[in-house]
């Protein structure tokens, strides 16, 4: 049953939502590389992945063995694999940031603004 009036309460949320000139927002993205979440889950799964192998070469079949030995290889190899990405994503993004905004480069960043007209 729908009427040409419908003032429901669905039918006014839905009215609200929307834009009256009726714009989208397009999210682009730049760059290409993973996020860090990607890079720690990845060295996690490396990681137990490789230590469920080398259970495998050590003979070890039981379901439980190996999946102590993918777990120990997880924490011990993976977590730091893990800290390392997350090092080396921090360092980036801190000189992404500097450079963008002209820290430590002579003549930009806070204090280092000319007044309009002076040369020197």
């Amino acid at each position: 049953m729908n009427t040409a009036d419908d003032t429901t309460p669905a039918a006014t949320d839905t009215a609200a939502d929307t834009d009256e000139d009726g714009a989208q927002v397009l999210l682009v993205r730049r760059r290409r590389t993973p996020a860090l979440g990607f890079w720690v889950l990845l060295a996690l799964a490396v990681a137990f992945l490789g230590g469920t192998v080398v259970a495998w070469l050590a003979e070890v079949r039981a379901p439980a063995g190996m999946l102590y030995f993918g777990v120990t290889a997880a924490v011990m190899v993976g977590l730091p694999l893990a800290a390392l990405a997350a090092l080396v994503d921090a360092i980036a993004d801190r000189c992404r940031r500097r450079r963008a905004t002209g820290i430590g480069t002579p003549g930009r960043g806070a204090g280092h603004h000319r007044a309009p007209g002076s040369e020197s």
